[in-house]
């Protein structure tokens, strides 16, 4: 666990180093278009707007690109991940106020696709002589075959426009005061199921797949037979007998699975306008706010190192052979 600690230190580190370098390489000048752009909207001069643009980014005549590094490392180990250059406002602000919208989306749609593809998998494992094998590897090559945005256009085009039963846009209705009140919270949900739905259709089929490959390797024990000649339902023999022995090894997975939703959500929230951190990257760079994009490329690499740790974690416990092997 300790070498897994140190691996994912240096590939934070690795993360936030090859940002910072590659984002620089992007052609053109920044400082120049930001100045411009800051001239026109608040009316000062070019000089003035030029030396704020340089501030917010800490670009000094005299430092050289290592030394704007050494700078910014500095600054992230302090907590402070600059000024966005599209907001006016610290980094960590546009952050705070994104996370809680993509987190919304990812711990819904893994913990959607898990129960309907777990129970799906028990189903067509206990149904195997059946058709419903074949009918799951096919859903199975279809869903993981759309991309999870387009995945969301198909749902906006059905479930927004020619059945409109959900919003197409959006995490809340402009009439519903935003407060910790139930019309509001009703509302958030009914704004985020779409944006659920796009990541979970496609993982539905990962947890199917692997539901029913457990389940099959454990559906011809003695207490499973024994409790099918008592005569037990279907529906109790999955849930107390098939489901819990068939289920464990998945567990872990809940965190992969979280990690793989934070690397779609740019394209995904950029189709719904779900005011996510997937959103703001794409924003930031479209408009080449550095420190903006230097800001999420962080939280969301260590948010992904973290969820990662944690299935590996969650593995060790559930499976102590994983623990014999090393530390």
């Amino acid at each position: 666990m300790k070498r897994l600690a140190i691996n994912s230190v240096l590939t934070l580190w690795i993360a936030i180093s090859l940002t910072f370098f590659l984002i620089r390489q992007m052609p053109g000048d920044v400082v120049h278009q930001w100045a411009m752009r800051i001239q026109t909207l608040q009316g000062i001069d070019y000089p003035q707007a030029r030396e704020q643009v340089k501030v917010m980014l800490n670009f000094q005549a005299d430092q050289t690109a290592w030394s704007q590094y050494i700078h910014y490392v500095a600054g992230v180990l302090q907590g402070n991940f600059g000024t966005s250059l599209a907001y006016q406002i610290p980094v960590t602000e546009v952050i705070i106020a994104a996370l809680p919208w993509t987190a919304l989306v990812a711990f819904g749609s893994v913990s959607l696709s898990f129960l309907m593809g777990t129970g799906l998998g028990l189903l067509t494992a206990w149904k195997r002589q059946s058709r419903w094998p074949e009918l799951l590897r096919a859903y199975a090559t279809i869903s993981q075959a759309i991309p999870d945005f387009l995945v969301g256009l198909l749902l906006i085009a059905v479930l927004a426009i020619k059945f409109p039963l959900f919003p197409m846009r959006g995490a809340y209705s402009t009439f519903v005061e935003p407060g910790f009140n139930l019309p509001f919270l009703i509302d958030v949900f009914y704004h985020s199921c779409l944006p659920i739905l796009a990541f979970a259709v496609p993982m539905t089929a990962d947890w199917a797949l692997g539901a029913f490959a457990a389940a099959s390797s454990v559906r011809e024990e003695l207490f499973l037979t024994s409790a099918s000649a008592q005569g037990l339902s279907v529906k109790r023999i999955l849930l107390s007998y098939l489901g819990p022995n068939a289920l464990l090894p998945l567990i872990p997975g809940l965190a992969s699975s979280f990690a793989g939703v934070l690397g779609g959500v740019v394209l995904v929230e950029a189709v719904f306008g779900y005011p996510g951190i997937g959103l703001f990257l794409s924003e930031s760079i479209q408009l080449r706010d550095f420190p903006l994009i230097q800001g999420i490329f962080l939280v969301t690499t260590a948010a992904t190192i973290a969820a990662n740790l944690v299935g590996d974690f969650l593995a060790r416990k559930l499976d102590p052979r994983i623990t014999k092997e090393g530390h």
